[in-house]
């Protein structure tokens, strides 16, 4: 075994070998994203999005500036294109020296949404990130 590799092992694509079956299934969609946002200097990736029956998923990354930092994710607030807010109910991270890889779940979106923005705010520190929930378009990095 090589060490440091078993920390680079975050849980794949999907996060969750549940999410991963129905994937390949077809009982779930998915749409890349891999749009990135900097707060304070730490990177945040919204990575894919994951929409089955029942709920939305989001698969993030994080990359921090230090390794004492816990990077809050239950802070974004998150609405789609009308102005309807996805409270997180539920998520899962795990982490490295310098990262964190998670997966957030909110309530199923609608499927005429075009567009997520994630609102961050904690104390004096503000950041958005709109993502386009479109097949076929480009989301910039």
């Amino acid at each position: 075994m090589i060490p440091g590799i078993p920390l680079l092992y975050t849980g794949g694509k999907y996060y969750r070998s549940d999410l991963k079956e129905a994937v390949k299934l077809g009982k779930a969609s998915v749409i890349e994203i891999n749009q990135k946002g900097n707060i304070d200097g730490n990177i945040f990736i919204i990575r894919r999005i994951i929409n089955d029956e029942n709920y939305c998923y989001i698969r993030y990354s994080i990359k921090t500036r230090s390794r004492t930092w816990n990077f809050p994710v239950d802070v974004f607030k998150i609405y789609d294109d009308k102005g309807n807010e996805y409270r997180s109910r539920h998520g899962l991270m795990r982490g490295t020296l310098w990262s964190n890889e998670g997966i957030m779940r909110i309530p199923k979106l609608n499927d005429n949404d075009e567009t997520l923005r994630f609102n961050f705010e904690l104390y004096d520190r503000k950041e958005n990130i709109k993502v386009n929930l479109k097949r076929g378009q480009v989301n910039e990095l």
